[in-house]
């Protein structure tokens, strides 16, 4: 009868492929992708996309933090590597606002940053300490598809990255089942720490 912030196998149900899909079919804009482990196919993504190119891990490793990247040499001298595991490969998105989404049951909160990205092709917004976040007025038809994610993989808590395009347009990036959020609350002042603990407290439905 305890509530749980989220249930163990309902975390480890919302893999990225998944994510995407869903997100896809709710209306959500998402990057251009590929999933594989074919050199070929890589290197025609890459080539197709002027080499404005992303990639990340499948799954979530469990001894160390591995990061969003952006396709280089180090990349293309890898490929034979490629072959024991598949890789998440994405169009790099353009635009210079990335906002980092909280979601607890009905309740969201965002905050917008500028990720910018360091020499070594990091474009991981959370490696800069440094980075001013401000409070973000999401768009209500993207709160709406943002909820309708969570509740379409049985989540109580998430939390999403999403990258604000050259156009405008809110593009979805990921969503974490166990991300980070004390950050955003101590940059921003958002009472996300209140809303856990109200969410915790709720009896369950």
């Amino acid at each position: 009868g305890t509530r749980l912030v989220s249930e163990p196998y309902r975390q480890q149900a919302a893999s990225k492929p998944l994510q995407l899909a869903i997100a896809r079919r709710l209306g959500l804009k998402v990057p251009e992708t590929l999933i594989s482990n074919d050199a070929d196919a890589v290197l025609g993504f890459v080539e197709h996309h002027s080499g404005r190119v992303v990639h990340k891990t499948l799954a979530v490793a469990m001894d160390e933090l591995l990061f969003t990247k952006r396709w280089g040499d180090e990349e293309a001298n890898a490929l034979d590597a490629l072959g024991f595991a598949p890789t998440i490969f994405q169009q790099q998105i353009g635009g210079k606002r990335e906002v980092r989404v909280t979601l607890l049951g009905e309740r969201i909160f965002a905050a917008e940053f500028d990720p910018g990205c360091d020499a070594g092709g990091q474009v991981d917004g959370r490696l800069d300490v440094d980075v001013p976040f401000r409070i973000h007025s999401l768009p209500q038809d993207v709160v709406d598809r943002l909820l309708a994610l969570l509740r379409a993989l049985g989540l109580q808590y998430a939390t999403v990255d999403l990258r604000i395009d050259e156009a405008g347009d809110y593009v979805f990036l990921e969503l974490n089942p166990q991300g980070q959020f004390l950050y955003v609350e101590i940059k921003t002042g958002l009472p996300i720490s209140a809303a856990m603990a109200d969410l915790l407290h709720a009896p369950r439905r």
